[in-house]
């Protein structure tokens, strides 16, 4: 693959374009998959979409998807920097009253396109196959975007050789993750620690227009902010148990989970509900109820208390127990008679027909680790 080279600007005069550092070392990458990281303004999604301009260009035919985890947010940010400072003015892709706002896709003269989409609306763009798909922004994605990438890279356009034990035909395929450090032990970065992805880095030397205000800035950031995006480094918040927790992907509203919401007194739409408790009197006492839809698990309610007696826990756990329809609680199996006396309020002493509802659990070397990873996983694969 030759090497374009045309020059960094921040105009809308497209003149020459040097790739330097990690851009330069992109150009020459034939890896499948590609972590191509760094720091803020280190000039990694204007190397990425040079490098696509090439590709597109130098090889009819080719098709290729670009995503982020929303449509939207890929128009407010790669195609700005595409159209106004990537593409030559008038490029032939760019035609009519289509913008990046409302196309679909950019097609070259040569046949070659480019499929824009979002993981907000997946179905729309994973219907077909591709020869290079780039995710930008990806630490916004999980496992599961990831996953169903790899199973659309197999258009066979870009002839790399032949097999020397088969004589079958080779394709060059690339899947692109391009992104700012973020938590240590985001799937990204165990992705490549453990050599699924070829990881590229970036730097601000990279950039010829990286300047003085540019750094002052950076420098201002404070704490994980500063060191991913001024350091580029991989690095999770200080004390946090699961550094991958996301308010935005990993919280709704109550009304997103009725099987009707102009009907809030119509049900849930969960396939079961339990509930796990914690055993407590000085220490706090912690029971949660957990509705399951299709294998995810959202908390609906919670009670977290210190100093209350059993028959105070017994009336808000059957009071609960009744209005989540509670078909199993998981227990502390600490204190057995505790838990006899919590059944018997539960079942048909309390006028139950369920005799009992409350399982005793024994932690065992290691369960609170191996419970730990169990959350995070569910946390990654979103």
């Amino acid at each position: 693959m030759e090497l374009i080279e045309r020059q960094h600007t921040k105009t809308r005069d497209r003149s020459r374009y040097v790739a330097y550092g990690g851009s330069a070392e992109l150009f020459q990458c034939t890896a499948k998959e590609v972590l191509f990281e760094g720091p803020a303004n280190c000039g990694k999604t204007r190397g990425v979409l040079e490098y696509c301009l090439m590709l597109l260009t130098e090889f009819p035919g080719l098709r290729m998807l670009w995503l982020r985890k929303t449509r939207k947010a890929l128009s407010e940010s790669v195609l700005t920097t595409w159209e106004e400072h990537v593409l030559p003015k008038r490029h032939a892709c760019i035609h009519g009253t289509a913008r990046k706002e409302n196309s679909s896709t950019y097609e070259f003269p040569n046949g070659s396109v480019v499929v824009l989409g979002g993981m907000d609306n997946p179905d729309k763009v994973m219907s077909t196959e591709y020869d290079v798909e780039v995710y930008f922004e990806a630490t916004e994605g999980n496992v599961k975007d990831w996953n169903r990438m790899v199973t659309r890279a197999r258009n066979k356009r870009i002839l790399l050789g032949l097999n020397a034990e088969t004589g079958r035909p080779l394709y060059f395929h690339q899947i692109i993750a391009d992104c700012n450090p973020g938590p240590e032990n985001h799937w990204l970065n165990e992705r490549a620690k453990v050599g699924h992805m070829h990881r590229i880095r970036a730097k601000h030397s990279d950039n010829p227009l990286f300047d003085e205000d540019d750094q002052e800035r950076l420098d201002s950031l404070t704490g994980v902010d500063h060191d991913r995006l001024a350091l580029g480094l991989w690095v999770s918040a200080e004390g946090m148990v699961w550094p991958m927790w996301d308010r935005e992907k990993m919280m709704c509203f109550r009304r997103d989970l009725l099987k009707d919401k102009d009907r809030p007194t119509g049900g849930y739409r969960f396939d079961w509900v339990f509930a796990s408790l914690d055993w407590g009197m000085v220490d706090a006492q912690v029971f949660r109820v957990w509705g399951v839809i299709d294998g995810s698990i959202y908390l609906v309610a919670e009670i977290y208390r210190r100093m209350m007696s059993p028959i105070w826990w017994g009336d808000r756990i059957a009071h609960l127990k009744q209005k989540w329809g509670i078909q199993v609680i998981v227990a502390d199996s600490s204190d057995p008679a505790q838990i006899q006396n919590l059944n018997d309020r539960l079942g048909p002493m309390g006028g139950n027909d369920q005799p009992r509802i409350v399982v005793p659990v024994q932690k065992g070397p290691g369960s609170v680790m191996h419970g730990l990873k169990m959350v995070q996983g569910k946390m990654e694969s979103g």
